[in-house]
């Protein structure tokens, strides 16, 4: 059972592969360049940078940072 649409043109020749490059047994990826050092660690920096102690803001509840009124509790 063929397809008319199946067509093998055996004149076409395949496209050659680039030729092996030899692989190092120890290296894990060997076509890549060596790592970079990692980034400096930004907290660190900014306490070095700045040289004094400085209370920090809670962002994520700065309804905490105040003294809120109580609430009386709804049943």
């Amino acid at each position: 059972m063929t397809s008319e649409r199946e067509t093998h043109a055996p004149a076409t020749a395949e496209p050659e592969l680039p030729a092996k490059v030899p692989e190092n047994g120890d290296a894990v990826t060997p076509d890549l360049p060596p790592l970079n050092p990692p980034a400096p660690d930004l907290w660190t920096a900014r306490e070095a940078e700045d040289g004094e102690d400085v209370p920090r803001a809670d962002p994520d509840h700065p309804a905490e940072a105040e003294n809120p009124e109580p609430q009386e509790p709804t049943d």
